[in-house]
């Protein structure tokens, strides 16, 4: 259930929701995924999208030629 206070994030299924510091409201996720006979849907990803990641971070690793793959959390995170 969504109530005014909540962080509402649509996504598709390829896509983590990134989250650099831990939000202070609760957050409600959902993924565009292809449905039976093609059409297409959102459903709730709350354990599957949500991630702890800091995109700066990520970045200039990557820019210093660092490994940016070891800094990302992998395990999703469920902030509801």
């Amino acid at each position: 259930m969504n109530s005014p206070g909540n962080i509402r994030v649509l996504s598709n299924d390829l896509n983590w929701i990134n989250f650099s510091t831990l939000p202070h409201a609760p957050v409600r996720t959902w993924t565009l995924t292809l449905a039976a006979g093609g059409n297409a849907e959102y459903v709730v990803a709350d354990t599957l999208a949500p991630h702890l990641n800091t995109y700066s971070t990520v970045v200039e690793a990557a820019a210093n030629g660092q490994c940016w793959v070891c800094l990302l959390h992998l395990d999703p995170v469920d902030l509801r």
